[in-house]
């Protein structure tokens, strides 16, 4: 028997480490990596071989498809939550507006507002500096003023 005659309830040996362990086996609530991006648990119903021996999982053909969709939306919605999390903190706390934002971190005229909309996907470095703003404003803030000059409303806060 090998994996493509598999059927629920079947145990094969694993290609990986050999151990007589592979099955077919659900990986929803699984936890995933994808590019910059741990920690990405599985939400769908997905079943493929999977060795309870060394974790190996062997995803191929249309389960593939649906696998790889799954984790990019998974993807899109943690840097989305970065966004929306740092837009939340700086419109409530420090009622900047967003061009300033923009200028303060270095992006073009328009890109938070592009990235709030899904147009664009922030990069891993910028997305550190949201998620640091996000969560603790004042370090955040004194972070940023490493590197740029800061607003005077901004530099207030910092004193």
């Amino acid at each position: 028997m090998s994996m493509r005659t598999m059927k629920p309830g079947d145990v094969v040996r694993c290609p990986s480490c050999r151990a007589n362990a592979l099955k077919l086996r659900n990986l929803k609530e699984r936890a995933f990596s994808l590019r910059d991006e741990d920690e990405l648990v599985l939400d769908v119903d997905i079943t493929a071989p999977a060795c309870g021996a060394c974790g190996e999982v062997f995803i191929k053909g249309a389960v593939q498809k649906k696998f790889s969709d799954a984790l990019e939306r998974l993807y899109l919605a943690r840097k989305r939550e970065a966004v929306v999390a740092f837009l939340a903190v700086t419109d409530e706390r420090f009622h900047l507006p967003r061009h300033q934002w923009e200028s303060l971190l270095g992006v073009s005229p328009g890109y938070l507002s592009r990235l709030l909309r899904e147009r664009r996907v922030p990069s891993t470095s910028l997305e550190v500096v949201l998620r640091a703003v996000a969560r603790d404003p004042i370090g955040g803030l004194r972070m940023l003023s490493y590197t740029r000059k800061l607003p005077k409303e901004l530099e207030a806060m910092l004193a």
